[in-house]
């Protein structure tokens, strides 16, 4: 056996469904406010807020950092609404996100290994949307429990001590390319990028250690029958 350790990104890697949740969001927002833009666009403003306050400064958890960021869209669009009760409804949805049809069969034939899930999340929504598909994983690592956020090694560091892993035998499996594949490079860690829809890696990402196109592709890695 190559790995005895795998972790998992959680959003994007076992849960599907994560952009319907926040474009449903985006569209009753603008719906509600009567604003002349599409959901699309009205998210694209919102995240050109969200993804500094995660990387700047002191920690700030995923849930205050969706709503500082959506007031600031609002005041930028001087617009009177409350931001906190639009919030309330996503994490409500991030919470009950469906699983990929292809992760409860991998688990199943990784369950000689150590797994876990290592997540840009708030510690709720996470573990929710966990028990709501009846996956159990014996160690969590969220930004929040690990107060900081992907791709800082310190997240990694976190799930290692949990498992005392050591980083060579252990696989990390995520779809971003910031956060999962930088990530886990910088923790010296090898990763197996998920790359489901065949997206070109962009020029400044380092070559993964494995890309695969589903999770079932990891039984050789984690085997070591697969070539790196």
């Amino acid at each position: 056996m190559r790995y005895n350790t795998v972790f998992f990104d959680g959003y994007g890697t076992l849960f599907d469904k994560t952009f319907d949740a926040l474009y449903e969001t985006c569209q009753i927002i603008v719906d509600d406010l009567q604003l002349p833009a599409t959901k699309e666009a009205f998210l694209h403003q919102w995240d050109r807020y969200f993804f500094p306050l995660l990387h700047a400064g002191d920690f700030v958890p995923f849930w205050d950092a969706h709503i500082l960021s959506l007031q600031k869209v609002f005041a930028d669009l001087r617009v009177q609404a409350n931001a906190e009760n639009y919030v309330f409804d996503l994490f409500d949805a991030f919470g009950r996100v469906p699983a990929f049809c292809d992760v409860k069969p991998t688990l199943a034939a990784l369950s000689h290994v150590q797994t876990g899930v290592i997540s840009n999340a708030d510690h709720g929504h996470l573990t929710a949307a966990l028990h709501a598909n009846s996956l159990h994983f014996e160690v969590v690592v969220s930004s929040e429990s690990a107060r900081c956020y992907k791709p800082h090694p310190e997240i990694f560091a976190t799930a290692l001590k949990t498992r005392a892993a050591a980083p060579a035998q252990t696989l990390y499996v995520g779809d971003s390319q910031d956060d999962d594949i930088i990530g886990a490079k910088r923790a010296g860690i090898p990763i197996a990028w998920l790359n489901r829809t065949g997206t070109t890696r962009n020029a400044h990402i380092p070559v993964p250690d494995y890309e695969i196109n589903s999770l079932p592709e990891l039984l050789d890695i984690v085997e070591g029958k697969a070539t790196a």
